[in-house]
């Protein structure tokens, strides 16, 4: 029962327009709210400009593998067979002296072609002009030293650094016999050796850089030295390199080059001719630096 019920007294026009109008403007204001709450706070109202992905345009090689790798990125920029077991040649010196710090002491005087030298000085020879000799007197001197057999080290830092394709059984990277190569790797597998180098021990390489370079024995007997690397001087930005050939492994190379402001490149080239190395090694790079460019 409804008690002391009153007539409800009409809404007067002028509130039924405000009402209407405040209704009005707070539903404005939710779909505005609504549309920022979709919008992300990062995107600009004009729109950012076309990314254009630029393609390595590989070469004509004479190689059976290559890879083109960006230190800084860890990116393979281009391969080509790159994890097909080759021979390798005396691109095993690197790994030959590489061991050889490691199990000699700094101030180790090596014996060599009736003279002492430095550790540092003669691995300096070995690299740049690639003396067979030269390698075996610091292995020899690293097995006298140590009590180890260096070709053990070598395979064990290999599988260390996860280069499975990797075989030594040469420590200057010989062939054995006219069938028998004197160490087994890959392009990918040379690349991680150089990217462990340039990570840990990037004075190993420094000499190779040269054209020339001149070293000297403890007695100071000094020798001027012509790079394997017959193209050393043509490289912009070299900061190492070693070469490799014999008959069964032919023409291999590797260089490592800063494209600029600290942006090195490792370039490989394995099972190529004995000239046709160094053109490869060179169309890689001119091809790399368009990429980049």
């Amino acid at each position: 029962m409804i008690m002391n019920s009153q007539p409800i007294k009409p809404i007067s026009p002028y509130y039924q327009w405000l009402a209407t109008a405040g209704g009005i403007i707070f539903l404005g204001l939710a779909v505005l709210d609504a549309a920022q709450l979709l919008t992300p706070a990062n995107v600009s109202e004009t729109p950012p400009a076309m990314v254009v992905t630029k393609y390595f345009v590989p070469p004509t090689l004479e190689a059976e593998a290559a890879l083109v790798y960006d230190l800084n990125r860890r990116t393979v920029i281009f391969e080509k067979n790159s994890d097909r077991p080759l021979p390798i040649a005396s691109v095993a010196k690197v790994m030959t002296t590489l061991t050889a710090k490691r199990l000699l002491p700094g101030a180790t005087v090596v014996p060599f072609n009736k003279k002492d030298w430095s550790l540092e000085k003669l691995i300096d020879y070995t690299l740049v002009s690639s003396s067979n000799q030269a390698a075996v007197a610091i292995a020899t001197a690293a097995e006298t030293t140590s009590g180890r057999q260096i070709i053990d080290d070598m395979n064990g830092l290999a599988r260390e650094l996860g280069l499975t394709n990797t075989i030594f059984k040469s420590v200057t990277g010989l062939d054995l016999s006219a069938n028998e190569v004197g160490v087994v790797s890959s392009a990918r597998d040379v690349t991680g050796l150089f990217e462990y180098i340039l990570t840990v021990d990037p004075s190993l390489l420094e000499a190779t850089r040269h054209h020339e370079f001149l070293v000297s024995a403890l007695d100071g007997t000094e020798y001027l030295l012509t790079n394997t690397n017959l193209v050393a001087n043509e490289i912009p930005g070299l900061l190492g390199s070693k070469t490799g050939f014999t008959d069964l492994a032919q023409g291999n190379l590797a260089i490592v080059f800063d494209r600029g402001l600290n942006q090195p490149v490792v370039v490989v080239v394995l099972a190529s001719t004995e000239t046709g190395r160094f053109s490869d090694i060179k169309n890689l790079i001119e091809a790399t630096l368009k990429f980049f460019s």
